[in-house]
């Protein structure tokens, strides 16, 4: 009888616990790289993966607040931050690669936003705001379109005059009317 190793397991097994591919290539063989019961844990997963994002959707509500019960015991609180703390040490990456999804750019982006600015701050200039990512991802909050890379400090500073220029401008005639 002939076998067949399965990509996914490694075992060799019978070309019966494999199935028949149905767009045979002429230089390929005829069965399925992975075996029949692999092939079935991996379907099993995936909709377990999906019934488990539709399950969250439809009951958001109702685990925030189960969320908020558990974190309103200090012990628990602790707890999550413990693991929250260990699990960004482990994973640093992670939190970069999520900023980026969020504002739809890229390492490469970032890095090449960094070096036009000289790798400094696009509005001080300072070279290294002290965190893991150098500089915050400034953004149009209507837009969402990216604008440059800035120090924590100057992000915060538009943020509080609500991205308006005119405030902004008032805010430095004002200061200006003190300098000596």
């Amino acid at each position: 009888m002939e076998t067949k190793v399965c990509k996914t397991c490694g075992i060799p097994k019978s070309v019966l616990e494999f199935n028949l591919h149905h767009a045979r290539i002429s230089t390929a063989s005829k069965y399925r790289g992975e075996c029949k019961l692999c092939q079935s844990k991996s379907r099993d997963k995936e909709k377990a993966k999906i019934r488990g994002l539709e399950y969250r959707k439809l009951h958001a509500e109702e685990i925030r607040q189960k969320k908020a019960v558990y974190l309103s015991n200090p012990e628990n609180l602790e707890k999550n931050r413990t693991y929250a703390r260990e699990y960004g040490r482990k994973n640093p990456q992670r939190a970069r690669d999520r900023l980026f999804k969020k504002y739809g750019i890229t390492a490469q982006q970032y890095d090449e936003m960094f070096q036009k600015q000289n790798g400094g701050c696009a509005i001080c200039g300072k070279e290294k705001n002290g965190k893991k990512m150098n500089f915050v991802i400034d953004h149009n909050h209507l837009t969402g379109n990216v604008r440059a890379l800035l120090c924590t400090q100057c992000n915060a500073g538009i943020g509080n005059f609500m991205d308006s220029p005119s405030l902004l401008r008032q805010a430095a005639v004002y200061l200006e009317g003190f300098n000596p």
